[in-house]
This record gives C-alpha cells, sequence and structure tokens, in this order.
C-alpha cells in the first residue's frame, strides 16, 4: 500500500509540472500553450531585462513565426541543472509589433540604458554642467504612439540626483530629445 501511495504522489507530482522546457519552444513545440500580449505588454517586459552573465532572469525571444514572436521568463530547472524552463509562454503580434517596434530584438532595459549614457554626458557638458557618476537602477519608460519615453535619475559627481526625460523614436531607437 505504502508503495502504490508513492507511486501516485510521484505521478500526481509529475503530472502537475507545468514547467516548458525552452528548447522545446525553440524548436517550435508548446507554441499552443502561449498566453496571447499586446505590444506595449511584450515592451515593458523586455525593458525589465537587465544585463545577465548567465541566460536565465531576463525576458528572452524563444520563438518566432510569420504571427507570433514567443517570449518567456527562463530559469535553470534545479540547482544541478543547466536546462532552461518558463512557467509561462507568451506571444504578441509579430506584424502589430514590427510596425511600433522595428528594432524590437533591440528593446531590452540594460541596452537602452547604455544607449542613453554617453549622450546624456554629452547633453550635460553642452550646458556646462557637471558630469555624471552614475545612473539610477530605477528607469520609468513608457510606450508612446511614435516615442519611447524614459525617465531616470542621474547622479552627479557633486552627488547630487537630477531627473531626465528621453524621447527616443520607436522606429529608429534614436535619441530625439533629452529634458530635465
Amino acid at each position: 500500500m505504502k508503495k502504490y501511495l508513492f507511486y501516485t504522489l510521484i505521478t500526481m507530482l509529475i503530472s502537475c509540472n507545468k514547467n516548458i522546457y525552452v528548447e522545446d519552444v525553440s524548436q517550435g513545440k508548446k507554441l499552443e500553450t502561449a498566453i496571447n500580449i499586446s505590444t506595449e505588454e511584450f515592451f515593458m517586459k523586455r525593458m525589465q531585462n537587465k544585463l545577465r552573465k548567465v541566460n536565465v532572469g531576463y525576458w528572452d525571444i524563444l520563438y518566432e513565426d510569420s504571427s507570433f514572436i514567443y517570449i518567456g521568463y527562463p530559469r535553470l530547472k534545479g540547482i544541478f541543472s543547466n536546462r532552461r524552463i518558463i512557467d509561462t509562454l507568451y506571444k504578441t503580434d509579430v506584424i502589430l509589433l514590427k510596425q511600433i517596434l522595428p528594432k524590437y530584438k533591440e528593446i531590452q532595459g540594460f541596452v537602452m540604458r547604455q544607449k542613453i549614457y554617453e549622450p546624456l554626458q554629452t547633453y550635460l557638458s553642452s550646458k556646462g554642467e557637471i558630469p555624471l557618476l552614475y545612473l539610477e537602477e530605477k528607469m520609468e519608460y513608457k510606450l508612446e504612439p511614435q516615442f519611447i519615453k524614459i525617465q531616470i535619475n542621474a547622479i552627479d559627481t557633486s552627488h547630487i540626483s537630477k531627473m531626465y526625460i528621453f524621447l527616443i523614436d520607436a522606429k529608429t531607437l534614436e535619441i530625439k530629445d533629452i529634458r530635465n
């Protein structure tokens, strides 16, 4: 009887596992499990990305076809495993995404942070202001019809925090305006 209960419990645990292997998705499998999200949601998820040493803990584009782009948030299956899994697979309309954000693959929080740092230093220099020491971790961002709006606080070498707003062209990802 104990063996039966043990095997029943193991079977239940295995069948309750809803994790999806990243390798399956990259091969076009399990796509039917994807939850539809808007372009705005896709943008917001990708902007959460920070630079990582390992291919886990960020919103990754896992698969693309003629209709959808599939993303997930990979993590390692276990402590001693190098297999990546996701809990939920999301998809967004590829045609709409390419119309709004043609360079959608470049849309990641850490990429945008790198993109704005040097132009902000140049902007401050042109205004005769104190150079930056660093950008604060937290950014606020919004996808507007033609622009990406990024608001970030920067700390200058006098340790004073100032807020800056960037307007970035959504199609080219070029900085169009910096305001403070």
